[in-house]
């Protein structure tokens, strides 16, 4: 094994054993140092493997999940058709390309409140509602709810908590 694909397969394990305790502490140092601990590893070692900390760790469990949902729809049937659940509103090039019709996706929270309506705006095209999206010779469309709650200050201003019902039918 290469010292790459071993520092890429310890990252990995490290981050499945780190799930356990996100819902309790969160995506940070402390959870990746609770997994170190679970796959008896040196803190050093799982510092070496994410020194950005608790962003890098996240940063790497999107790009493997993307990763992995393009796997998965490698080979599928393209005659039927295909809805995504992604939590963010990220990929929908990739995702269109593949053929999915309909994204859903949420984590913006469609902006919040002033001035995060402008960042989520700048950094997810598709913040809150129904988008239609074209790739080459395919179109999908991707949904982003606003969702129900909300981050940081427990607060909504020009975006409404929802809960959005889709009915799906045949054509």
């Amino acid at each position: 094994m290469t010292r790459a694909a071993g520092r890429d397969r310890l990252r990995e394990r490290l981050l499945f054993a780190s799930l356990a305790h996100v819902p309790f502490d969160g995506w940070t140092r402390t959870a990746l140092a609770a997994a170190a601990r679970d796959l008896k590893v040196e803190p050093v070692a799982a510092d070496n493997a994410f020194p950005g900390g608790a962003a890098e760790l996240v940063e790497f469990f999107n790009r493997l999940a993307d990763r992995r949902m393009l796997e998965a729809l490698e080979g599928r049937d393209p005659y039927r058709s295909l809805v995504l659940l992604a939590h963010q509103p990220r990929g929908v090039d990739q995702a269109v390309r593949s053929g999915v019709e309909l994204q859903l996706s949420g984590h913006t929270h469609g902006g919040q409140l002033f001035p995060w309506t402008l960042v989520v705006g700048a950094v997810y095209p598709y913040c809150k509602g129904l988008y239609r999206h074209r790739e080459a010779d395919r179109e999908g469309q991707v949904y982003v709810s606003c969702g129900t709650g909300y981050w940081g200050p427990p607060m909504r201003l020009g975006a409404p908590p929802e809960v959005t019902k889709i009915v799906l039918t045949g054509v």
